[in-house]
């Protein structure tokens, strides 16, 4: 007999728990029998009653587990249940590398734009900064408020890490407006200045503990995708 550690239940199966359904950890199962002074027949007896006339072993599947929360088993493997679909949790190094690579991305598009505008003729200063600031903010609003607001995903995260935009609740971003506003505000408006963006992603770099402000106040973070039910 082996004792859950989960529900602390007696089992003779030594795999699956019949209380929880949990799998029972390697190190609870029971050691394999010491050799005795019995010959080998009454050992190899023993092992076929054991084995074939035990009839209330129970196996576990998805059918017989009850009331058992499949989110929190899952929890403890690290996995968290959205629909059909798998996430993980990411390092936080990763989570500032989805962060600023949104940032990045629409920096380089914003200035494509200005240098275009700037040849077509744009080539006063303070033309050039709003051009560049219109764009950004633009290219921003759509980033981190239309693509998620409609389909719940982050569009350069999704395509370059895999992941996409969670509240800290595990809830996909998908008509989450106040995220979604306060991820806009504090990510777009600071970073058009290159000096913020530079202090913020050097700090993401060099600290351990750092997370950009604009995800701590909109209570966002990136989970990645590990596998489909689809």
């Amino acid at each position: 007999m082996t004792t859950c550690p989960h529900c602390k239940s007696e089992n003779n199966n030594f795999y699956y728990c019949h209380g929880c359904g949990r799998r029972i950890p390697f190190s609870s199962k029971p050691k394999e029998r010491k050799k005795s002074s019995s010959s080998d027949f009454i050992e190899e007896v023993i092992d076929i009653i054991e084995s074939k006339f035990i009839s209330d072993v129970t196996v576990t599947t998805i059918a017989n587990i009850g009331t058992i929360s499949l989110d929190e088993i899952s929890k403890e493997e690290g996995i968290i249940l959205v629909g059909n679909d798998q996430w993980q949790e990411i390092p936080r190094k990763q989570q500032c590398a989805c962060f600023f690579g949104e940032i990045f991305c629409i920096s380089m598009i914003s200035a494509i734009i200005t240098m275009i505008g700037f040849i077509a003729g744009a080539n006063d200063a303070k033309m050039v900064f709003q051009l560049y600031a219109s764009a950004f903010l633009l290219l921003s609003f759509t980033e981190w408020f239309l693509v998620p607001y409609f389909s719940g995903f982050s569009l350069v995260s999704s395509l370059l890490y895999n992941c996409s935009m969670f509240t800290y609740g595990d809830e996909n971003m998908k008509n989450k407006t106040k995220n979604l506003l306060m991820i806009f505000l504090f990510a777009s408006i600071p970073c058009i200045f290159v000096v913020p963006f530079l202090y913020s992603l050097l700090k993401s770099r060099f600290s351990e503990s750092y997370i950009p402000l604009a995800l701590s106040i909109s209570e966002i973070k990136y989970l990645k995708k590990i596998s489909s039910g689809k």
